[in-house]
């Protein structure tokens, strides 16, 4: 049997979430069903888990940028100071 699987972020009922696909195959699924989170989708046909720092680390998705996008609300002379901020939490 094949054993690749791909994931993919989406939104799912409004919610951040990470769909994880394969070929059906019972080992995966009995692994899948061990991460916290983790729910079938029968509308989508797949199975997705809650968007962390973790879940993304562990299926080899980009980590979140957090706070990026909201650099250009913030006043100029502040910039520098919350650039860090965020590196820090990174």
């Amino acid at each position: 049997m094949d054993k690749t699987w791909e994931a993919k972020l989406i939104k799912h009922n409004n919610i951040n979430r990470i769909a994880v696909y394969f070929a059906k195959d019972s080992e995966f699924v009995i692994a899948i069903k061990t991460i916290k989170g983790a729910r079938w989708s029968n509308s989508l046909k797949v199975w997705h888990l809650p968007d962390t720092a973790e879940n993304r680390i562990k299926f080899k998705l980009p980590a979140k940028i957090i706070g990026k996008q909201n650099i250009f609300k913030i006043d100029q002379n502040n910039q520098k100071a919350y650039r860090a901020f965020i590196d820090m939490l990174i």
